[in-house]
C-alpha cells in the first residue's frame, strides 16, 4: 500500500521537479561550496578563539565571579 502511494506520489512530482532538477543541483553546489568555504574559515577562528580563551581564562573567571556576585547583590535589592 505504502509503497504504491509513494511510487504515485513519485511519478506526479518527479515530472514537476525535472525541470528545476539541474537548477536545484547548481544552487546546492554553489550553498555547498560556500558553506565549506564558510566552515573552513569558521573552524580556524575557533581555533584561534579557542587560544585567546586559554590565555584569558583566569581573567574570565574572575571576571564571571565578579560578575555573578554584583547579580546576585542586584537581585537582592530587588527582593527587598
Amino acid at each position: 500500500m505504502y509503497s504504491v502511494y509513494s511510487s504515485n506520489l513519485f511519478s506526479i512530482i518527479f515530472p514537476a521537479i525535472h525541470g528545476y532538477f539541474w537548477l536545484i543541483v547548481i544552487s546546492l553546489f554553489i550553498v555547498i561550496g560556500k558553506h565549506a568555504r564558510w566552515a573552513q574559515q569558521h573552524q580556524f577562528d575557533a581555533v584561534q578563539h579557542q587560544q585567546q580563551l586559554l590565555q584569558q581564562k583566569h581573567f574570565h573567571h574572575a571576571h564571571h565571579a565578579h560578575h555573578t556576585a554584583h547579580r546576585h547583590h542586584q537581585l537582592q535589592e530587588l527582593e527587598i
